[in-house]
Order: C-alpha cells, then structure tokens, then sequence
C-alpha cells in the first residue's frame, strides 16, 4: 500500500489531490518455480480542481459601480486510476520474460510483453512492446513500438545506485531517450 500526495500548479493556481496505489504479487504460482503473478491498482483517490487567484475573474455586478471578484468554476478531473495484471517466469537468473494487461479510465487497453537478461544482477538489457487493444479483444498498433533498454546497478558505500536508460520511438513527438536514476538507502 502507498499512499501519496499529488500536488500540480500552474502560475496563481493549484490542485492537490490524495491518492493510494496498492497491489499484491504471488510468487511461484501453482508451484512453479519463476513463475510470478501481479495485480496492482493504481492512482485511486481525490479528484484534482484547480483553486487560486489565477481562476478568478474581475466583472462587475449589474448595478454596481466597481467590479469585483469572482472565481471561475474549473473542472473537477479524476486522476488517470488504472488496474494492472502481471505475469511473469525467470527460468534461470539470466532471463526474466513477462506480460502486463493494463486497464485505464484515460485511455484504451494495452497489452505489454518485455523480456530482461540479468548479468550477474549488476547490468541489465531489457526490450518490450506495448500492443494497444481496440475495443478490448483485438491487437493494435502502438504509440511506442519496440522500446529497448539498459541499466546497471551497484552500491557506493552501502548506498543501492540504479542507472536505466530508455529508448523508444514516438510516433507523435519523435523518438524519447528517457534516463533513470534510483538511489535506495
């Protein structure tokens, strides 16, 4: 269980919202050694409306002779809750293959399938594909397409230190180098 506190502003104007994310993993299903099972949901909390000076607009009244202020009404937006199955099997130390279904109230269902191999727990080279499902029963295209990656991970006086590099090609806004680091006390 993790519960967080989203806060988003804009000049003059915020929003905050409290939300939990909780989920559960079973491992060695049906006493199969690797292979690991998911469910985690995501993002379930308070909607976000943004409040502040920013929303407020200055009219005057009928009959009035100053204006005075009012505050705009502005949108009461969910925040994009989403519920995640996961499989996965790690026959051996060097390969982890898995399978995630995601479902969300923002956009359509995707179907993402990866693949890692693990040497010595210290570099990792990862690959996957995120199939979007129209309608929810057919394979579709993707945002993404195949997305690589690589990653290394080690400790600096007993600090855990992850670096993870990601590439994938975006078909809307050109292809993404996306670069990750992980400090763990």
């Amino acid at each position: 269980l993790t519960a967080k506190l989203i806060y988003e502003s804009v000049p003059r104007a915020s929003a905050t919202s409290l939300a939990f994310d909780f989920g559960i993993k079973y491992k060695d299903l049906i006493e199969i050694e690797g292979l690991s099972l998911g469910l985690a949901v995501r993002n379930i909390g308070t909607n976000m409306e943004y409040t502040g000076t920013g929303v407020l607009v200055s009219a005057r009244q009928v009959g009035e002779t100053f204006n005075d202020y009012f505050s705009h009404p502005t949108s009461s937006d969910q925040l994009p809750a989403s519920l995640e199955m996961g499989l996965s099997f790690k026959p051996t130390d060097l390969l982890l293959l898995s399978a995630v279904y995601q479902n969300s109230n923002t956009e359509t269902d995707y179907l993402r399938i990866g693949t890692e191999l693990n040497f010595a727990n210290v570099g990792f080279v990862r690959a996957g594909y995120a199939f979007q499902l129209d309608g929810g029963s057919e394979l579709g295209g993707s945002v993404y397409g195949l997305t690589l990656g690589a990653g290394v991970k080690f400790q600096l006086n007993q600090t855990n230190i992850t670096v993870d590099y990601v590439y994938r090609p975006a078909q809307l806004l050109g292809n993404e180098n996306l670069i990750c680091l992980g400090i763990g006390l």
